[in-house]
């Protein structure tokens, strides 16, 4: 069975609950520090929701808790760039 053969009722329905949450404010969220927040939130949330679902759905969830963690990471580095003044690329 693949992970999009799987029923709705498989997953944890809280945890996707409080990650669907997560994700409607951090889109909703024009601050770039609350956004990090939020991503990294939901990363754990995924993470912790990984742990009580089969192998290859925690799998998938894993690989999103890192996607989250990369966009949160990235938000970071954007938002040091800006605070330094070293935005704009040098030749």
């Amino acid at each position: 069975m693949g992970v999009a053969d799987m029923s709705f009722e498989r997953y944890p329905e809280s945890r996707v609950l409080r990650v669907r949450d997560l994700m409607r404010r951090c889109s909703a969220t024009h601050h770039p520090a609350e956004r990090v927040a939020l991503l990294e939130r939901m990363a754990d949330e995924l993470e912790r929701a990984a742990q009580n679902v089969p192998p290859e759905v925690a799998r998938v969830l894993r690989g999103q808790a890192d996607m989250a963690r990369f966009f949160a990471e990235v938000q970071r580095r954007d938002r040091a760039r800006r605070a330094t003044g070293n935005g704009a690329r040098q030749p």
